[in-house]
């Protein structure tokens, strides 16, 4: 009998894993997570500025990069459920809109500044295609992540200005392993390309410890710096060896909430 019950218990174990695995999978695969890190890099960035977060703001974000990066990653004509998840994205993310009309005017800049980014970069537009430029590629994500961060906000104050800075700073840091993944693939020259792996992953360790001291700066919380710098530095470290598994960059965007979870808990 405690054998069966053990057999039972590990048949259980087994297909609880597996469960886990394939839903980790499927969020990574159509950038669940990607959408998550994107509205809470805004919910971070009210958070430090002393605001609430909108929760109308948090939405549009998730659903905009969700549709924007399945849409970007459809590459054959068999991947219906992406295309199910990009066209459930713009049709909920207009709904929305409709309903919030007023917030949607108030960020119409932000707006159309991420959308000329973002439409320039990702359509085929053989003069335009900006992601086509020389070294390009990873300003134009870090810009039009830094910006969806500061909707909302006034654009000629300071602090938001700096913010946008420290966002943009992260979102570099945490971007460079991908443009390591890609540099088989990338016809133009990138910083990996350049520079190689291991200078490259140096580059993006000095960013990321950068970005802790300016957010140390306008938080003074030591806690929330030593925890995001003992943490965030020894993953980036790892991405020499592991920048083509994809779970691993799934990692990297999740410190954007691991951020986000050290300032709920300990900044006030």
């Amino acid at each position: 009998m405690l054998v069966l019950f053990l057999l039972l218990f590990l048949s259980l174990l087994n297909n609880i894993v597996l469960f886990i695995h394939r839903l980790i999978s499927f969020f990574v695969t159509y950038f669940f997570h990607t959408a998550l890190a994107a509205s809470l890099l805004y919910f971070n960035t009210q958070i430090i500025r002393g605001f609430i977060p909108n929760t109308f703001i948090c939405t549009f974000i998730f659903l905009a990069v969700l549709g924007i990066y399945n849409y970007s990653n459809i590459n054959n004509i068999n991947d219906n459920f992406r295309r199910k998840i990009t066209l459930f994205s713009i049709i909920f993310l207009f709904i929305l809109s409709f309903f919030n009309a007023d917030i949607v005017v108030e960020n119409i800049l932000e707006i159309i500044l991420n959308s000329v980014f973002v439409f320039v970069y990702i359509l085929p537009f053989k003069i335009l295609k900006l992601r086509n430029i020389h070294y390009l590629k990873i300003f134009i994500l870090s810009t039009a992540w830094a910006i969806s961060s500061i909707f909302g906000n006034d654009l000629t104050n300071q602090l938001t200005v700096f913010t946008c800075i420290l966002n943009f700073i992260f979102i570099f840091s945490i971007s460079l392993p991908f443009d390591m993944r890609d540099m088989e693939a990338d016809g133009m020259k990138t910083i990996p390309k350049s520079f190689g792996v291991a200078k490259t992953t140096r580059f993006s360790m000095i960013l990321f410890f950068c970005f802790a001291i300016i957010q140390f700066q306008l938080t003074q919380n030591a806690l929330v710096f030593f925890l995001i710098v003992i943490v965030g530095l020894p993953y980036i470290y790892l991405s020499k060896t592991y920048y083509q598994n994809k779970y691993y960059l799934a990692g990297l965007e999740l410190l954007i909430p691991f951020n986000t979870i050290l300032l709920m808990c300990f900044y006030n």
